[in-house]
């Protein structure tokens, strides 16, 4: 979702989120509860591109009760651009818990 440059290739030029909702499943890394809601993913097996990111953060709208670090979650929604950073705008508990697979080695 991220690519390998300043922003998403996904969010179109001149604008902040993505035309289309796109879907991502991930391990549970990190809950934020404060300022910045929901979660962190993280692809298990990578792409294995320096250039890119495994990881990714679910914006939520409001501090996720049903998620922790070691689920595997899919969730889906807009791109979004925001302040440069780029995350996927789940808002509307538009998740789903899939499996718990333990957390990941750092």
């Amino acid at each position: 979702m991220q690519g390998s440059g300043a922003r998403s290739p996904l969010v179109p030029d001149g604008s902040f989120e993505s035309t289309d909702d796109y879907f991502v499943s991930g391990v549970v890394t990190a809950v934020t509860t404060g300022l910045y809601k929901g979660f962190w993913l993280q692809d298990a097996n990578g792409d294995n591109d320096a250039a890119t990111s495994d990881g990714l953060f679910v914006f939520t709208s409001q501090a996720p009760t049903d998620v922790e670090p070691g689920m595997q979650v899919c969730a889906g929604g807009k791109v979004k651009e925001f302040f440069s950073f780029t995350e996927l705008d789940a808002s509307g508990n538009n998740w789903e818990v899939i499996d718990t697979v333990g957390e990941l080695a750092a």
